[in-house]
């Protein structure tokens, strides 16, 4: 199963028909739109801002604790 987020980048089911016929109804588009394009460097942003917040989150609390013990060693 894909991410959510990755479907908006998959290109549109166009009917032949449709297309032979003159065109779709208005409101449908054909070219993808940016947010649609984008969407999985979004997603992969989402992830390194997370990680990176999670890394400074361990990075943080950490440090005391290891400053404590090296200066009771």
């Amino acid at each position: 199963m894909t991410h959510p987020r990755l479907v908006y980048a998959m290109a549109p089911n166009v009917p032949l028909q449709s297309l032979q016929t003159g065109g779709m109804t208005m409101g449908n588009r054909i070219r993808p739109t940016a947010a649609e394009i984008f969407a999985p460097a979004d997603l992969l942003k989402g992830i390194l801002v997370v990680s990176s917040f999670g890394f400074w989150a361990v990075m943080l609390g950490l440090m005391p604790v290891l400053l404590f013990r090296i200066w009771l060693a």
